[in-house]
This record gives structure tokens, sequence and C-alpha cells, in this order.
């Protein structure tokens, strides 16, 4: 599951303060769910118990580990002897957790940790990207709950099926994903980066633009990275259910790249060769297809997109100081992107808890 930093604040003080833990009894929490941390030293090195368990929180937000300790947390054999209500603590969890589209409920004598379609009725409940192969072929199986289904190629697809918050979309939380979905190591995401490359593999401006930018604004260096989402062929919102007309095909929507930043901010980035605005297989200039594509930025921005193009030439590396010029526009725009809306990258520094 993946939640907001309100959310994470209230865990804070229900993981804390609800039964008072010392600095010691935290990381003994923490490490009955896989963690290797030590007291006092991850604890000193975070600068406080609060920071601690924000830095630890942080580290698994978008994995199904934070649902476990969410639910280990509010288990009521912990609260027999204590003045505090479960009951009282979850109901007011539950505020925060339905703006994230989740939501604890009793199962037996304990809770457990619920997605709620009703929350996220009209938002995003599938993200299809990176195809290394054949197009997919999508349909809509559900209209009531917005589920779809590949019924081609699905092999060469990743479907990203988790909610989006209001704090968008992470490298952390695609690594969080692709790491429980494929059961492969977090801390192997050189592995993911290579996989969403193999996507690009038919244009190199393309994969100049995504190496440049997580070279750049590494993961391993700033926290909360925003996620550049490759081959983008479905992101998933209400306006696309207008667009069937009463039919289950769903309509091609590939993107070169989306991201997706808090407040609902969703960027489309499209790289444009020649044969955005060329006739077949010919140099010769196509009106028909520079239509289509104007026509295409109209609908994407009436839906609340920002679409920005660049010219394929704007992104070649035929020569040493052709990439150094290449690299240097692509990071232009994306430190301009940031300011714009106001992402400040922080820095992960040596204190930080692993």
């Amino acid at each position: 599951m993946r939640v907001s930093n309100e959310t994470i604040e209230e865990l804070i003080g229900i993981i804390n303060d609800s039964l008072g833990r010392t600095g010691n009894e935290l990381v003994i929490f923490f490490n009955q769910f896989g963690f290797n941390h030590i007291y006092p030293d991850n604890v000193h090195e975070a600068g406080s118990k609060a920071k601690y368990t924000r830095n630890t929180i942080q580290s698994i937000n978008g994995t199904a580990k934070l649902d476990t300790i969410i639910e280990n947390a509010l288990h009521p054999r912990q609260y027999i002897n204590s003045h505090r209500n479960i009951n009282d603590i979850v109901d007011n969890l539950n505020q925060f957790l339905g703006f994230d589209g989740y939501e604890i409920i009793h199962n037996g004598n304990a809770f457990t940790v619920k997605y709620n379609n009703q929350q996220h009725s009209g938002s995003l409940k599938n993200l299809l990207f990176a195809s290394d192969g054949p197009k997919p072929e999508i349909v809509l199986v559900d209209t009531l709950n917005y589920d779809i289904d590949v019924v081609a190629n699905k092999n060469h697809i990743l479907i990203y099926d988790q909610p989006i918050t209001a704090d968008g979309l992470t490298w952390q939380d695609l690594v969080g994903w692709w790491s429980q979905t494929y059961n492969v190591p977090s801390d192997q995401d050189r592995k993911f980066y290579h996989r969403l490359n193999q996507s690009l593999a038919s244009s190199p401006p393309e994969q100049l633009f995504f190496w440049t930018y997580y070279e750049t604004f590494s993961p391993t260096v700033y926290e909360e990275v925003p996620a550049l989402i490759p081959q983008v062929y479905l992101h998933y919102d209400p306006y696309t259910l207008r667009q069937l007309n009463g039919g289950s095909r769903i309509p091609r929507q590939r993107m070169d790249f989306l991201m997706l930043l808090p407040e609902n901010n969703k960027i489309v980035i499209e790289i444009d060769g020649k044969q955005h605005y060329t006739k077949d297989h010919i140099n010769e200039p196509s009106p028909k297809k520079y239509a289509e594509m104007v026509s295409e930025d109209r609908r994407l921005r009436l839906s609340g997109y920002e679409v920005y193009r660049f010219g394929g030439r704007e992104l070649m590396a035929n020569t040493k100081q052709e990439e150094a010029e290449s690299k240097e526009r692509v990071v232009d725009f994306f430190e301009d992107l940031f300011d714009k809306h106001q992402i400040k990258l922080t820095k992960i520094n040596a204190t930080t808890t692993p």
C-alpha cells in the first residue's frame, strides 16, 4: 500500500506514542518485520524517535510490508492494559486512510487493511507501460469498477495496479511494486531500469531522455523522486469511458513518457521523430499526421494533462558535444518543471535510516 505524508504522521503517533514505546522498543518493533536496525545507532542517527519512525515507514511506503506493520501496530492484544481505546485509534486513522483509498476493517479479533474501491471511484486503477514487444490489446471488462483486461501480448507489458495517492507516483513506488510483484530484491532496482529501457530500444533520443533524467535526479541521491514512466499505453482515467461510446475496445493512448506529480498534476512528454509529421517510409510532410497529433494534444490538455514535446533532433548524441548539449536541455527542462510545480528534491544524507 502507498499512503500520503499526512497519514505517515498519524502512523508515527500510533506506533510511537499510543503505547509510549522507547527508542529501543521501536527498534525491536520494526526489526520483527525484517529490518536490521541497531539501538541506539539508528535512532540517534535519525535525530529523534519520530524521525526514525518516519524514515523507516517511508522506506517501505508502497510495499506490502507497510500493510503488515499497520495491522500489527493496531492489534488489540497490545492495548489490553492500555488506557487508549483501539477502536478510537482505528476510527481516527481511517479518516486519513480514506483519502489514500484504504480503510481499516475488523477481521475477527484483529484488524485488516482493505483497499476501498468506493473512495477511488473514477480514479486511476491501472497503469500499463514499458512494452518490450507488440502492442497490448486492452478491453474494458467491468464498467462499474473500471476493470480492464489485456487480451493479447500481456507478457510484454508491465501493469501497475496500485492506487495513486495525492503525493503522486514516485520511483520508490514503482520499485516497491516491481519488487513485490516479480519477487526481486528492491536493492536490485538497476535491473528495473534496464527492463524499462528495453521498451525504448527503437528510439535513441528517448533512451537519452530516460537515462539523463534518472542519472541527474537519482533516487539513490534524492528522496521521493517522481517516476518518469516510459511507453505508457493506458493511464486509466474516467474520460476513457466516455471515449468508448458503448464499445468495449479501449483506444490506444500510448504516451512516450508520463509523470504523475503531487496534487494530481499529470505530465505527458512526447519525443517526436519524423514519423510524427511525415508520411510512412518517406520524408514528405503529412498534414494529416500533424493534425492528428495536435488534436490529441488538445484532448489530453482538456482532460487535465500538461503536454510537452521535444523534437527528436533536440536529443541527438552523434558527437560528445551534441550529447552534452542534449543532456543539458533535458536537465534544464526538468528543473523548470519542478520549479513550476514547487517540487523540491531532498538529498538523502548520511544520517538517513537504511
